[in-house]
């Protein structure tokens, strides 16, 4: 990775000090070059050099904008990568704005009904929720439940995450029961929760326990809660991030419910 970084500095500054950057671009006679930026950037961000992978981004896309020549999807996966490298810095509006712009030409050159573009909308979704813009977010995943209930089984997986999507975005709108009723379903479908090793339906049981809070079912909240801390406990280790957040969570609705020692070693521990 040493090497990568290195040689990514390189060609920022070597390439633009000399104003070569866009020529070197305008140059190339077929994606692969840009295959292997991409690839390079990706791992960058992923191994956490998420500002190098920026910076390289930035150069390569604004030479892109000055290349009419070259296919549209290059530069959507620019912007993709831009997307995920200024996410990681905290640069959050500039993402969303990124991810917003890649649906709008996705849905432009490939159409509603491409996996791609289900997907970035999936992503830009997840994006709204986290930055509390659910409304945004059920829109959007409304609309691509409608197209992947055309095409796919209840049961595959990106249908599975478009729900559980959906549901997290109608608890953050207190809409508790809808909410409930998504994330019992994509349960059933995923199986039981007994030694469960699906983190994607951790995530489900998480959304479950919040929209069963929220309509005051505060005993079965935290069974739920329970199950999920058990299991991430087992698969992601006792002082994993994920886990200490869902003791958190457990030690909140014990002291909803009068059970003060109990929350206080959530707490504690």
């Amino acid at each position: 990775m040493r090497i990568f970084i290195s040689v990514a500095d390189i060609v920022i500054q070597a390439l633009t000090l000399m104003g070569y950057f866009g020529k070197y671009l305008s140059s190339l006679q077929c994606t692969r070059p840009l295959i292997s930026l991409h690839r390079m950037c990706r791992y960058l961000i992923f191994d956490g050099y998420a500002d190098t992978a920026s910076r390289l981004l930035h150069q390569l896309f604004e030479a892109q904008k000055q290349t009419p020549d070259l296919e549209d999807g290059d530069i959507v996966e620019s912007m993709h990568l831009l997307a995920l490298a200024y996410s990681d810095l905290g640069r959050e509006q500039e993402a969303l704005q990124f991810q917003a712009i890649v649906v709008d030409i996705q849905k432009r050159t490939k159409g509603w009904n491409n996996l791609a573009t289900l997907r970035s909308m999936q992503s830009l979704a997840n994006a709204y929720i986290l930055h509390d813009r659910p409304e945004e977010a059920i829109k959007l995943l409304e609309e691509v439940l409608k197209v992947q209930t055309g095409k796919e089984e209840g049961v595959h997986p990106d249908v599975l995450l478009s729900k559980d999507g959906l549901a997290r975005a109608y608890t953050r709108c207190f809409r508790s029961a809808e909410a409930a009723e998504l994330c019992k379903t994509i349960l059933y479908i995923r199986g039981q929760p007994e030694g469960m090793k699906d983190l994607d339906a951790l995530q489900s049981i998480d959304t479950l326990a919040e929209a069963l809070s929220g309509l005051g079912q505060l005993n079965d909240s935290a069974q739920w809660l329970e199950v999920a801390l058990a299991a991430r406990r087992r698969i992601l280790g006792f002082e994993h991030p994920h886990t200490l957040r869902n003791m958190h969570k457990l030690g909140i609705v014990y002291g909803q419910l009068g059970r003060v020692g109990e929350a206080r070693e959530m707490q504690l521990l």
